[in-house]
Protein backbone atom coordinates (compact mmCIF):
# COMPACT_ATOMS: atom_id res chain seq x y z
CA UNK A 1 0.00 0.00 0.00
CA UNK A 2 1.44 3.43 -0.74
CA UNK A 3 1.12 5.86 1.99
CA UNK A 4 2.08 8.86 0.08
CA UNK A 5 -0.91 8.62 -2.01
CA UNK A 6 -3.29 9.39 1.15
CA UNK A 7 -0.46 11.98 2.59
CA UNK A 8 0.73 13.80 -0.44
CA UNK A 9 -1.98 16.00 -0.35
CA UNK A 10 -4.45 17.18 2.17
CA UNK A 11 -7.18 17.50 -0.63
CA UNK A 12 -7.24 13.75 -1.39
CA UNK A 13 -7.04 13.04 2.53
CA UNK A 14 -10.36 14.80 3.44
CA UNK A 15 -11.96 13.03 0.47
CA UNK A 16 -10.76 9.49 1.15
CA UNK A 17 -12.05 10.07 4.98
CA UNK A 18 -15.17 11.48 3.63
CA UNK A 19 -15.59 8.16 1.92
CA UNK A 20 -14.16 5.59 4.40
CA UNK A 21 -17.05 7.36 7.04
CA UNK A 22 -19.40 5.98 4.74
CA UNK A 23 -18.39 3.10 2.24
CA UNK A 24 -21.66 1.46 1.42
CA UNK A 25 -22.58 5.32 -0.32
CA UNK A 26 -22.60 6.90 -4.01
CA UNK A 27 -21.84 10.47 -4.09
CA UNK A 28 -21.74 12.91 -6.78
CA UNK A 29 -18.79 15.62 -7.49
CA UNK A 30 -20.80 18.41 -6.40
CA UNK A 31 -21.92 16.86 -2.96
CA UNK A 32 -18.14 15.80 -2.19
CA UNK A 33 -17.35 18.79 -2.79
CA UNK A 34 -19.91 20.54 -0.28
CA UNK A 35 -19.36 18.18 1.98
CA UNK A 36 -15.67 18.18 2.46
CA UNK A 37 -14.99 21.40 1.57
CA UNK A 38 -12.64 20.77 -0.70
CA UNK A 39 -13.26 23.02 -4.18
CA UNK A 40 -14.53 21.47 -6.56
CA UNK A 41 -11.37 21.72 -9.15
CA UNK A 42 -9.77 19.78 -6.73
CA UNK A 43 -12.26 17.36 -5.95
CA UNK A 44 -11.95 16.22 -9.96
CA UNK A 45 -8.37 16.17 -9.68
CA UNK A 46 -8.09 14.15 -6.79
CA UNK A 47 -10.82 11.57 -8.02
CA UNK A 48 -9.22 11.00 -11.06
CA UNK A 49 -6.45 10.09 -8.83
CA UNK A 50 -8.36 7.96 -6.73
CA UNK A 51 -10.19 6.40 -10.04
CA UNK A 52 -6.63 5.85 -11.85
CA UNK A 53 -5.24 4.04 -8.13
CA UNK A 54 -7.98 2.16 -8.09
CA UNK A 55 -9.23 3.16 -4.63
CA UNK A 56 -12.86 4.24 -5.98
CA UNK A 57 -15.11 3.20 -8.38
CA UNK A 58 -18.46 5.19 -10.41
CA UNK A 59 -21.50 4.48 -11.73
CA UNK A 60 -22.63 6.60 -14.98
CA UNK A 61 -26.59 7.68 -14.33
CA UNK A 62 -27.72 10.24 -17.08
CA UNK A 63 -24.99 12.18 -17.41
CA UNK A 64 -24.13 12.34 -13.86
CA UNK A 65 -21.29 9.94 -12.36
CA UNK A 66 -21.61 8.84 -8.61
CA UNK A 67 -18.51 7.73 -6.76
CA UNK A 68 -18.33 5.29 -3.84
CA UNK A 69 -15.21 3.74 -2.45
CA UNK A 70 -13.85 0.56 -3.83
CA UNK A 71 -14.33 -2.11 -1.23
CA UNK A 72 -12.32 -4.61 -3.60
CA UNK A 73 -9.26 -2.58 -3.51
CA UNK A 74 -5.99 -4.89 -2.24
CA UNK A 75 -5.29 -2.94 0.71
CA UNK A 76 -9.21 -1.45 1.69
CA UNK A 77 -8.94 -3.38 5.07
CA UNK A 78 -5.76 -1.54 5.82
CA UNK A 79 -6.71 1.79 4.91
CA UNK A 80 -10.57 1.79 6.70
CA UNK A 81 -8.71 1.04 10.04
CA UNK A 82 -6.42 3.43 9.32
CA UNK A 83 -8.95 6.42 8.43
CA UNK A 84 -11.29 5.04 11.27
CA UNK A 85 -8.39 4.66 13.96
CA UNK A 86 -6.70 8.02 13.60
CA UNK A 87 -10.34 9.58 13.64
CA UNK A 88 -11.14 8.11 16.60
CA UNK A 89 -7.81 9.14 17.92
CA UNK A 90 -8.12 12.81 17.42
CA UNK A 91 -11.46 12.57 19.33
CA UNK A 92 -9.42 10.74 22.36
CA UNK A 93 -6.90 13.59 22.37
CA UNK A 94 -9.48 16.41 22.26
CA UNK A 95 -10.75 14.44 25.23
CA UNK A 96 -8.31 14.13 27.22
CA UNK A 97 -7.17 17.91 27.09
CA UNK A 98 -10.29 19.00 27.96
CA UNK A 99 -10.33 16.53 30.65
CA UNK A 100 -7.30 17.94 31.78
CA UNK A 101 -8.68 21.32 31.42
CA UNK A 102 -5.69 22.23 29.51
CA UNK A 103 -7.56 22.09 25.59
CA UNK A 104 -7.91 26.34 26.03
CA UNK A 105 -4.44 27.02 26.26
CA UNK A 106 -3.42 25.75 22.97
CA UNK A 107 -4.04 27.68 20.08
CA UNK A 108 -2.88 25.27 17.85
CA UNK A 109 -2.63 21.40 18.12
CA UNK A 110 -1.16 19.68 15.04
CA UNK A 111 -0.92 15.78 14.85
CA UNK A 112 1.49 14.22 11.94
CA UNK A 113 1.69 11.55 9.76
CA UNK A 114 3.92 9.69 12.34
CA UNK A 115 1.48 9.70 14.94
CA UNK A 116 -1.75 8.49 12.11
CA UNK A 117 0.52 5.67 11.15
CA UNK A 118 1.93 4.72 14.24
CA UNK A 119 5.18 5.16 13.07
CA UNK A 120 7.80 3.41 15.98
CA UNK A 121 11.17 5.78 15.05
CA UNK A 122 11.94 7.02 18.29
CA UNK A 123 13.31 10.53 16.94
CA UNK A 124 9.53 10.97 15.56
CA UNK A 125 7.25 13.54 16.64
CA UNK A 126 3.41 12.74 16.87
CA UNK A 127 1.96 15.72 18.17
CA UNK A 128 2.82 19.61 18.11
CA UNK A 129 1.35 21.70 20.74
CA UNK A 130 1.54 25.83 20.43
CA UNK A 131 0.29 27.69 23.58
CA UNK A 132 -0.46 31.61 23.75
CA UNK A 133 2.61 32.00 25.99
CA UNK A 134 4.47 30.29 28.70
CA UNK A 135 2.88 31.76 31.94
CA UNK A 136 1.76 28.31 32.87
CA UNK A 137 3.91 26.04 30.21
CA UNK A 138 4.87 23.96 33.78
CA UNK A 139 1.54 23.06 34.94
CA UNK A 140 0.63 22.35 31.18
CA UNK A 141 3.01 19.77 30.55
CA UNK A 142 2.63 18.27 33.83
CA UNK A 143 -1.22 17.73 33.10
CA UNK A 144 -0.05 16.59 29.53
CA UNK A 145 2.12 14.11 30.40
CA UNK A 146 -0.59 11.34 31.08
CA UNK A 147 -2.10 11.37 27.41
CA UNK A 148 0.19 8.07 27.22
CA UNK A 149 -1.63 5.86 29.41
CA UNK A 150 -4.93 7.59 28.30
CA UNK A 151 -4.01 7.18 24.59
CA UNK A 152 -2.36 3.63 25.42
CA UNK A 153 0.30 4.33 23.60
CA UNK A 154 4.05 5.87 23.28
CA UNK A 155 3.30 9.75 21.84
CA UNK A 156 6.58 11.98 21.54
CA UNK A 157 5.30 15.63 22.00
CA UNK A 158 6.52 19.19 21.97
CA UNK A 159 4.99 21.71 23.36
CA UNK A 160 6.04 25.43 22.50
CA UNK A 161 4.55 28.64 23.84
CA UNK A 162 4.56 30.93 20.39
CA UNK A 163 7.54 33.45 20.87
CA UNK A 164 9.33 30.27 21.41
CA UNK A 165 7.90 28.69 18.36
CA UNK A 166 8.97 31.20 16.35
CA UNK A 167 12.60 31.46 17.11
CA UNK A 168 12.95 27.61 16.69
CA UNK A 169 11.30 27.94 12.95
CA UNK A 170 13.67 30.96 12.30
CA UNK A 171 17.28 28.58 13.44
CA UNK A 172 16.02 26.28 10.77
CA UNK A 173 15.12 23.59 13.44
CA UNK A 174 14.89 20.31 10.87
CA UNK A 175 12.40 17.80 13.02
CA UNK A 176 9.78 21.00 13.39
CA UNK A 177 9.97 22.46 9.72
CA UNK A 178 9.76 18.31 8.88
CA UNK A 179 5.89 18.28 10.82
CA UNK A 180 4.99 21.56 8.58
CA UNK A 181 6.25 20.26 5.37
CA UNK A 182 4.62 16.79 5.66
CA UNK A 183 0.79 17.46 5.49
CA UNK A 184 0.15 17.99 9.46
CA UNK A 185 -3.16 17.45 10.54
CA UNK A 186 -4.84 20.80 12.44
CA UNK A 187 -6.96 19.50 15.50
CA UNK A 188 -7.41 23.34 16.77
CA UNK A 189 -6.63 26.22 14.78
CA UNK A 190 -5.87 26.78 11.76
CA UNK A 191 -2.88 26.04 9.23
CA UNK A 192 -3.17 29.69 7.45
CA UNK A 193 -4.04 31.63 10.44
CA UNK A 194 -0.42 30.01 11.99
CA UNK A 195 1.47 30.58 8.83
CA UNK A 196 1.14 34.24 8.77
CA UNK A 197 1.63 34.09 13.07
CA UNK A 198 5.10 33.31 11.86
CA UNK A 199 5.41 36.40 9.37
Amino acid sequence: MDINLIIKSEARTKILRFFFSSIEKEHHLREISRLTGVKLNSVKRELDNLLNANLIVFRKEFNKKYFKINKEYIGFSELYILFIKSEENIVNIIKFLKNEKIYDDFIYLIITPSFIYNDKSPDRIDILGVMKDSSNKDEVEKKYSSIDTYLNREINSIIFPLNTLKETLKRQDRNIWNILFNKPTFIKGDIYDFLMEQN
